[in-house]
């Protein structure tokens, strides 16, 4: 089976050291990839399909976007590293809409399909602003124990270093 092609859950992050799926419920499950292990550390990425659905609407301006293109722009944001499914985007966006978070109009898409179209409300704005700090603390938090260079007393070198 080739892994590159093969994404099960809903958010699949492709990188250099292999292939990371969380599940539905944010949790990471090496061992569906063929890695014999369980990592649930991934519990920090919880939250992160909203808050980048809501940053992608909140770049899209008054025009929104459908599903389809809110997958894409991700995809291509990232470089392809992360891959949204629909199992996972529809509930998300779905879930935004009933918060107040976005609201949504029919239209017909760039292929002549009746598509969903979705726009950022001032409350999604709102809540963008706070997930975006928090998660500027959380990684910039992350950043400092990762290029720590002593622990206790401890001098330890760089990471892959």
């Amino acid at each position: 089976m080739d892994l590159l092609n093969f994404a099960p859950y809903p958010l699949t992050i492709y990188g250099s050291e292999g292939i990371i799926s969380l599940d539905r419920q944010g949790k990471c499950d090496m061992a569906a990839n063929g890695v014999n292990q369980r990592n649930d550390k991934s519990e920090l990425l919880q939250g992160t399909l909203d808050m980048m659905i809501l940053k992608v609407l909140a770049a899209m301006g008054s025009s929104g976007q459908h599903g389809y293109g809110v997958v894409r722009r991700i995809q291509q944001v990232s470089d392809d590293v992360l891959q949204v499914e629909e199992g996972s985007l529809y509930p998300a966006l779905h879930r935004l809409e009933k918060r107040g978070f976005l609201e949504a109009d029919w239209r017909q898409s760039e292929s002549n399909r009746r598509a969903k179209y979705y726009r950022l409300t001032g409350r999604g704005r709102t809540q963008l602003k706070a997930e975006a700090a928090n998660w500027t603390r959380l990684a910039g938090a992350i950043d400092k124990v990762m290029n720590a260079r002593q622990f206790g007393g401890v001098v330890v070198g760089a990471v892959g270093g």
